[in-house]
Order: structure tokens, then C-alpha cells, then sequence
């Protein structure tokens, strides 16, 4: 008896280890970019792929249930990996796990609000931060334009200081990438939801508050940098 209880926790316990090293890969490389950009739990939220996203959900409720006291450990973990995956599982996956969830379309609805919502709040923090960077790197850019103009440039340390910026832009620009992709699978849930005799009309909403928070990082990600390429020629 000791002996099959050992095992399994050892299974189990190796099971949770296999998700946390899936979670803990890079969503994108960020090598050399501004501290500002990885920093916190949530910074490649956008990024992370559909598996690392749910690995990163299903390791926090593997956990829980090797420490509750759940007379089943391995299918409560079976079901904390489906629960922890979110959008990241698919929108087949997501809005299946939330009907069944649910005791009514009103629970089916709101379920799926809160989701988007909870995107809409992490897009705004990681905006936040993305401001802060964009306005020091406008500043940078500014400063070198003036520098050049006047013919007083370091030429080293500017070169430098474009390659640190290039890799910023680079980076969020990948960021972006994911919140698009991310937007997109909303949209299809929408669209999902609505085909089920569902009101979708809400849950739009909320979407598009996402693609407001898109659409204004996309233009001031576009003016912050433009002279990027004209700085990039001239110290050639």
C-alpha cells in the first residue's frame, strides 16, 4: 500500500516538474532588451504559445492538488490542466470548459467576459510599462537627431545607443504580435458563442476595448521610432 502511494506521488510529482519547465521556456528572446520590458510574472503573457500557456495554468493546479487533500490526486491534476490553460488551450477548448462550467448561458457569458477582461487589464499594465520605455527611447532618438545635426555625435555610443533601441522596438513589436493573435481568438469566440443563440454584444465590448489598447500601441510604437532608420543611416 505504502509502496503504490509512493509511487503515485512520485509521478505526480514529476508530472508538475514537466510543467513547470514547459512554463518557464521564453515566450520571445529577450536578450538585451530595456529590464523594464520582462520584468514581472505577466511580461510574456501575450507571447507564451498555447502550450506554455496552459502549462503555466495547469502547474499552479497540479500543485494545489498535491498539497489538498483531494482523494484523487491525478484526476483533480487532470482537470487543473485543462482549467489553467484559458484562451491558451484554443477557443474550441476554452468555450467547452466554460459551458460546462456554467449552470446557465447568463454563467456560460459572464465567464467569458471576466476572461476578456482580465486580458484587457494585463494589455494595459504591459502598455503602461511600454510607455514609459517609448517616451525615454523618444527622448534618446531626439537627442541623437540633435547630435547629428549638429555634428557633435559619439559615434560609438550612439551606435550602441540605436542597437539597445532596435532591440526594444523589436521586442514589442513581438508583443504586439501576440495580442493580435490574441484578439483574434476572441473574435472567434465571439463568433462561437453567438452561433449557440448566445448575446454576444458584451463580450464585444470588451474585445474591443482590446483593440482600442492595440490599435493605440501600434500607432505610438510607429511614431516613437520612425527615426530609427534615418539615424541608422546616417552613422553608417
Amino acid at each position: 500500500m505504502i509502496s503504490v502511494l509512493q509511487k503515485n506521488i512520485r509521478n505526480s510529482c514529476a508530472a508538475v516538474l514537466s510543467l513547470v519547465l514547459l512554463a518557464g521556456c521564453a515566450g520571445i528572446t529577450s536578450y538585451g532588451v530595456d529590464p523594464r520590458l520582462t520584468q514581472g510574472d505577466d511580461s510574456d503573457y501575450f507571447t507564451k504559445s498555447g502550450v506554455q500557456a496552459c502549462a503555466a495554468g495547469a502547474a499552479a493546479g497540479a500543485l494545489a492538488c498535491l498539497v489538498s487533500n483531494s482523494g484523487n490526486k491525478a484526476a483533480c491534476m487532470a482537470i487543473a490542466a485543462v482549467a489553467g490553460c484559458g484562451i491558451g488551450a484554443g477557443v474550441d477548448a476554452l468555450i467547452d470548459q466554460r459551458r460546462k462550467q456554467a449552470a446557465s448561458k447568463e454563467q456560460y457569458l459572464n465567464s467569458l467576459i471576466a476572461d476578456v477582461q482580465n486580458d484587457n487589464q494585463k494589455m494595459a499594465e504591459r502598455i503602461s510599462t511600454f510607455d514609459q520605455v517609448i517616451s525615454e527611447n523618444s527622448k534618446t532618438l531626439a537627442a541623437l537627431q540633435t547630435a547629428v545635426a549638429n555634428k557633435t555625435v559619439d559615434q560609438k555610443k550612439a551606435t550602441a545607443d540605436l542597437a539597445q533601441l532596435t532591440r526594444n522596438k523589436e521586442y514589442m513589436e513581438k508583443q504586439l504580435a501576440g495580442m493580435n493573435k490574441r484578439i483574434a481568438e476572441w473574435n472567434e469566440a465571439a463568433s462561437a458563442v453567438q452561433q449557440e443563440g448566445v448575446n454576444p454584444q458584451q463580450l464585444r465590448q470588451q474585445i474591443s476595448e482590446l483593440e482600442a489598447r492595440k490599435a493605440s500601441l501600434t500607432q505610438s510604437l510607429a511614431k516613437a521610432y520612425e527615426p530609427l532608420l534615418s539615424l541608422q543611416s546616417a552613422l553608417s
